[in-house]
């Protein structure tokens, strides 16, 4: 108002007359009890935890002058649980140890620590009547660990297992325990496996297999005694064992069953027909038929199996082969068309080589199995022909010609000299060789006419190569005969043959030629000279290369 400050102003007394009483009560005090923290050892997931009581007294004396205590189960961190439990009106110095319970949650694993918070309250009915007056809090500490079990796995399922009779196989299986690794899964152990039908297992499982880990001490097998498609099964049983983990004891932990299948073959058998292969005697240039090796998969008929593969690999010159068993010869079956041999002629010789035959049992699951190198002997003879021809041996004329027609000409005589010209004539195989065909000789005709043919021989058997033997003397005598040409044959059969079977006919003609000239047609002295010369040549030549014949030249 005035702005100018406070001013004192004088005390005054007042006399009151009264009479004054008032009641003085305490908060309830709680008190947990419990040493801390509660501790509920190891679990697996899903086990069923005892929980503990909670022991709470309310710490005032009880001297009505106290209030009571209210409690509350409220809320939970880590891995605590709780009952929800509460009470109330807990009386000065009294203690509750049944309604509120605490534990550690089982549904998960890993480490259970933490608090289970309960709220507290003051309650003044039935003493001061002042009401609920809220207390501080307080955490109840738990401790708990909660493992899983092991986790099985087995694997391959299925095992696939393809044989032959008799065989041993088998497939590793790996048994791991795939639980998490993060140190709360206990070890897994294999109590037991068994194997049926068709199956068999062997092995063990060393000690137990931490997660994360894995043993491959069990093997599968199958029967392999019989062929045919095979089934069967193994069962292994587990546990889950809390040592090194939860240090609880081993509990049975479920069992996987492995599916064992597979396919048993019989092993083709190889029967080779091994009778040594002959071509015979043949000649050279022949186009000699194909031989054939016959072969046999001699295995019994069974469920399932293995054909017969393979075929020609090797073949000793100058033979020829070729051919294989293509997809396969069944169990019983028999291939006499496929495995072909044949024989080159295009020299002569006597040969023995041998086929060399690879094969192999197979079938489509499985590796062809080899069964060796199967040998079959060969034999063939290849002759030059025999070739029946003339030659001269000694005496006049000039003998010339091929194949089956010779002539011997004693050329031209001079009209009315009473020149005598003779000749001996040979008849033979002419061809060279160590293995040829032999010669046999017959005569078949002849016409002498003016000619004087005197027969060494008539007929001969076996003669090799070059061989050729005298088979004539023949003489043209010109006495009191007139100008002009004369002329006659002689006619030998041929008969080339060797020990095959073979034989073969040629008549072969040597004909006879002379000549009767007057003197213009005579030659000159120095003609005539130089004629006789080459004539002389010729014989020489002639009687050489029939040595030559006979010595195989």
């Amino acid at each position: 108002t005035s702005g100018l400050g406070t001013t004192a102003l004088a005390d005054q007394d007042l006399a009151v007359s009264a009479n004054i009483s008032a009641a003085v009560f305490r908060l309830a005090n709680p008190l947990i009890n419990n040493a801390q923290p509660l501790v509920f050892g190891n679990f697996r997931e899903g086990d069923a935890v005892t929980a503990q009581a909670v022991s709470i007294t309310n710490d005032v004396p009880n001297d009505g002058f106290s209030e009571a205590l209210d409690a509350q189960a409220a809320g939970t961190t880590g891995g605590a649980t709780n009952n929800g439990g509460s009470f109330t009106l807990l009386a000065p110095s009294a203690t509750d140890n049944t309604s509120i319970m605490v534990a550690i949650d089982t549904t998960s694993a890993g480490d259970k620590a933490g608090n289970a918070t309960i709220d507290f309250q003051s309650n003044g009915a039935g003493s001061s009547g002042l009401g609920i007056t809220p207390l501080p809090s307080q955490d109840v500490e738990v401790t708990g660990q909660v493992f899983r079990l092991a986790e099985a796995d087995v694997a391959p399922d299925p095992v696939t297992l393809n044989a032959r009779i008799g065989d041993v196989v088998s497939q590793t299986l790996t048994v791991a325990n795939i639980a998490a690794t993060d140190g709360f899964s206990e070890g897994l152990g294999v109590t037991s496996a068994t194997a049926s039908g068709d199956a068999s297992v062997s092995g063990t499982v060393a000690g137990i297999i931490a997660a994360g880990g894995s043993d491959t001490g069990l093997s599968a097998g199958i029967d392999t005694s019989s062929a045919g498609a095979k089934l069967g099964g193994i069962d292994i049983s587990f546990s889950s064992d809390g040592t090194g983990t939860s240090g609880l004891a081993a509990i049975a932990n479920g069992s996987a069953s492995v599916t064992v299948q597979g396919k048993v073959y019989q092993v083709a058998v190889a029967g080779v027909d091994a009778t040594p292969i002959d071509f015979g005697i043949v000649h050279v240039g022949d186009a000699v038929a194909a031989q054939n090796i016959a072969v046999t998969n001699t295995a019994p008929v069974v469920a399932l199996n293995d054909v017969l593969q393979g075929g020609i690999s090797a073949v000793d010159g100058p033979f020829t082969g070729s051919g294989n068993l293509g997809a396969g010869l069944i169990a019983g079956g028999t291939n006499s068309t496929s495995l072909n041999l044949g024989l080159d002629t295009s020299g002569s010789g006597l040969f023995a080589g041998n086929a060399t035959l690879s094969l192999a049992s197979h079938n489509a699951d499985l590796a062809d199995l080899g069964l060796g190198d199967f040998l079959v002997a060969l034999n063939g003879q290849v002759n030059e022909f025999a070739n029946p021809a003339f030659a001269k041996s000694a005496g006049a004329g000039i003998l010339g010609g091929a194949g089956t027609l010779f002539t011997l000409d004693f050329g031209d005589i001079l009209f009315g000299s009473g020149d005598l010209v003779q000749a001996t004539a040979a008849f033979g195989n002419d061809v060279l060789g160590s293995f040829v065909d032999l010669l046999d000789g017959d005569l078949l005709s002849k016409i002498a006419g003016d000619f004087l043919i005197d027969d060494l021989l008539t007929t001969f058997d076996n003669a090799g190569a070059g061989d050729f033997l005298d088979v004539a003397t023949i003489a043209f005598d010109s006495t009191g005969l007139s100008l002009g040409l004369y002329s006659g044959n002689i006619v030998w059969t041929g008969r080339g043959h060797n020990s095959g079977g073979f034989e073969e006919f040629t008549n072969v003609t040597l004909a006879l030629r002379a000549n009767i000239v007057d003197s213009a047609n005579v030659p000159e002295p120095g003609s005539l000279i130089l004629i006789l010369f080459g004539l002389m040549v010729l014989w020489q030549f002639n009687i050489r290369a029939r040595s030559f014949r006979q010595q195989g030249v």
